[in-house]
């Protein structure tokens, strides 16, 4: 669904271990991302040929993909609220 999603222009948001599956799905191959970390995503997804695409940041967003190390809900959320403007930008930053 998320491939299906993400083709149809439609928001795709993981966290920690969720990202798991957007790795074996193979969503996070062309697009920037993060994870709990670089080697985790490598040693529990043997598909996952993102490397390049891989930031160390705790969230990250590209296009309609939203990524978060699952130390950084606060940040996910944000990430989150910022895509579906939930809030203006203002508000947010506070």
């Amino acid at each position: 669904m998320a491939r299906t999603f993400l083709a149809a222009d439609i928001p795709v948001a993981a966290i920690c271990g969720a990202t798991i599956a957007l790795a074996q799905a193979g969503c996070l191959d062309h697009q920037l991302h993060t994870s709990n970390d670089l080697g985790y995503l490598q040693a529990t997804c043997p598909a996952y040929a993102g490397e390049a695409h891989f930031k160390g940041d705790p969230a990250v967003t590209d296009g309609n993909l939203i990524t978060a190390s699952g130390v950084a809900p606060l940040e996910f959320a944000y990430h989150l609220l910022r895509k579906l403007n939930v809030f203006r930008t203002e508000t947010l930053e506070a």
